[in-house]
């Protein structure tokens, strides 16, 4: 690496923390975690596409704020860093496929004559799902 490399401390707890690349080509992150592996008191190094952080396991010895090659940077206003999973952001949301999902498998449940409880139990997760999600607001 050359220069600090700007990260966000999404989450730390004893011996696990997570950091978001504020601005890191996703291209050179195995160079970024592999770097990492190597200082004192980190145990294991591994990037998740998932969530777009690395997840660095430890053995309390390893702080991210004092390592020279590393710079934490606030959060953005709202939330935490973009993720950097391809392909988020488009389409559906989860809620809304997975409550299509479950009110489909409710249907053929019911039409298999199981409306109790497989076909209810489906459409309260539908709707659980449906609920969690914003609002559009009015107009």
């Amino acid at each position: 690496m050359s220069g600090p490399l700007d990260v966000v401390l999404v989450h730390s707890m004893p011996g696990r923390l997570r950091l978001r690349l504020a601005r890191a080509p996703l291209s050179g992150i195995e160079a970024v975690a592999a770097e990492l592996s190597g200082r004192p008191g980190v145990l294991k190094v591994a990037y998740r596409a998932e969530t777009g952080s690395l997840l660095v396991l430890h053995d309390g010895r390893f702080r991210p704020e004092a390592d020279p090659a590393l710079r934490l940077v606030p959060a953005r206003p709202g939330g935490a860093a973009p993720s950097r999973t391809p392909g988020r952001g488009k389409g559906l949301g989860g809620g809304v496929a997975g409550a299509a999902a479950f009110s489909g498998l409710a249907l053929l449940q019911m039409a298999r004559g199981r409306v109790l409880p497989p076909a209810l139990t489906l459409v309260w997760y539908a709707v659980s799902l449906l609920k969690g999600l914003p609002r559009k607001s009015g107009g």
